[in-house]
C-alpha cells in the first residue's frame, strides 16, 4: 500500500476458520522503518458474499501502533475475499499478501 505518507505490506496467514495472524511492514515518508505482528486475530467469513470481518479489532490497533502507520484499525477490519485474494476493502481494496 502506498501514499504520499508512506508505504506499507500486509501479510495475513489463516490459522482456522475463525483467526488468522497478520504481519506488516510500513516506510515512511521520512524514511522511518515499522514492522510488528499480531496473531490470532478472531474474524467471521460468509462465503456467500466473500466477506471478512474482523470481530475484535485491538489486535489491529496493537499492529498499526506497532508499526506507525497513520491509519485507524476500522480500516482492515473489513476484507473482501475473491476466491483467490484477501482485499482490505476501506484501503482502496489493496490486495494483502496470503499464505
Amino acid at each position: 500500500m502506498g501514499s504520499l505518507l508512506g508505504n506499507g505490506t500486509i501479510k495475513v496467514t489463516i490459522r482456522s476458520e475463525s483467526a488468522f495472524d497478520i504481519e506488516a511492514t510500513w516506510f515512511s515518508s521520512t524514511g522511518k522503518k515499522g514492522s510488528g505482528s499480531e496473531t490470532d486475530v478472531p474474524y467471521k467469513y460468509d462465503a456467500s458474499s466473500g466477506d471478512v470481518t474482523v470481530i475484535d479489532t485491538h489486535k489491529l490497533k496493537d499492529l498499526i501502533k506497532q508499526i506507525g502507520a497513520p491509519i485507524g484499525a476500522d480500516k482492515l477490519a473489513l476484507l473482501k475475499y475473491d476466491g483467490k485474494t484477501l482485499h482490505a476493502v476501506d484501503l482502496f481494496n489493496y490486495p494483502l499478501t496470503t499464505c
